[in-house]
């Protein structure tokens, strides 16, 4: 890959180890929301609708991680089966796109590598572009459909590390499902986010500034009245 497409690894999620069988609900949201910024980006290029996480989202996307950890040894074994996800959270329908690297999981840093390079294979690999077409939502999508997103991480017996994306589109969720929370949760990691934060805080240390020089300056003038 270009050097542009390689991961980044950031030292403080280095710093936290996991066990991706028994993550937290705080884990495994930040890694689905991890995901669904990935796939943004490329779908804000492409002009396509955007994805976003949802509590059951992130639920499905670690139910069926756990479901397959069982099913397969291997991850030249994979297989497309959504018949668990589909009967567990009443879906009709659910886009799935599949990838297996030898990625170490045992961090946070290492979790969210595996999705990134997930998303390298999906996204950059020459020899078919039905996972780039789902991922940058052209294939199995409506325009103006909203799309929810799970992600999830199996280890194999191998060794070897398979992850998976679901996407429940509106499409895919009949109208008589309650049950699948369609509330989004907001993301505070992404760019625009991040930039947003970042302007606001620089905003409110100018003023803090502009505060602080005229409190120094009143100062130094009722010091002056004390004096005379």
């Amino acid at each position: 890959l270009d050097a542009i497409h390689r991961y980044k690894s950031n030292p403080n999620d280095a710093k936290i180890a996991i066990d991706i069988t028994n993550l937290t609900s705080e884990q495994k949201q930040e890694l689905a929301l991890f995901a669904a910024d990935l796939s943004n980006q490329v779908r804000k290029q492409m002009g396509t609708d955007p994805v976003d996480v949802t509590n059951s989202s992130v639920d499905m996307g670690w139910t069926q991680a756990a479901y397959y950890s069982t099913k397969f040894k291997t991850m030249w074994e994979m297989d497309h089966d959504t018949s668990k996800i589909k009967a567990e959270y009443g879906l009709k329908w659910v886009d799935e796109d599949l990838a297996g690297n030898w990625t170490n999981v045992s961090t946070m840093d290492g979790a969210k590598k595996a999705i990134y390079y997930a998303y390298t294979q999906w996204l950059f690999a020459n020899n078919e572009s039905l996972h780039a077409s789902s991922i940058v939502g052209v294939r199995n999508s409506e325009e103006g459909a909203d799309n929810h997103i799970g992600i999830g991480i199996a280890v194999l017996s191998d060794g070897s590390t398979l992850v998976n994306y679901n996407n429940a589109s509106s499409v895919g969720i009949p109208a008589s499902n309650t049950s699948f929370s369609i509330t989004p949760i907001e993301n505070t990691k992404t760019v625009e986010a991040i930039t947003a934060s970042y302007n606001q805080s620089k905003e409110e240390l100018a003023q803090a500034t502009s505060a602080n020089a005229q409190a120094q300056d009143a100062k130094v003038k009722a010091q002056q009245v004390v004096q005379s």
